[in-house]
């Protein structure tokens, strides 16, 4: 209960920084922990960002991409990221090592893939409309 009344607190801070930082702030979403709770991934300004649990540090994934990024989730090894991108043609996922990397498309079907988690055994599971 202590730590996520903590992140809940910390989230607020971030999304209250990184908003200050843009004329336009539509404000940080969709937090997720990494698993050893060192760091934090959420959507903010249509790209997926990571920071420090304080919110302090904080940079995009991908910097150079102009998908539109959404709902990250964390492996359970804290290696991987998968999180919903569009390039315009709907979501699909997308896999980035959290150190950032190359990005790896795990759907292409058409219409909307979203809302990804992974399971214990490293499978990805999904929304799809």
């Amino acid at each position: 209960m202590r730590r996520t009344a903590l992140g809940a607190a910390a989230f607020l801070a971030l999304a209250l920084g990184l908003s200050a930082q843009n004329s336009q702030p539509r404000g940080a979403r969709e937090p997720a922990w990494a698993p050893d709770g060192r760091r934090l991934a959420f959507s903010y300004l249509d790209r997926i960002w990571l920071s420090a649990p304080d919110g302090k540090g904080g940079k995009p994934l991908r910097p150079d991409t102009t998908d539109i990024e959404r709902e990250p989730s964390w492996s359970t090894d804290g290696r991987s990221i998968v999180f919903a991108a569009d390039t315009g043609l709907g979501f699909n996922l997308v896999v980035v090592p959290s150190g950032g990397g190359d990005a790896r498309v795990l759907t292409t079907l058409e219409g909307d893939e979203r809302w990804p988690s992974w399971t214990s055994d490293g499978r990805v599971v999904f929304s799809y409309r």
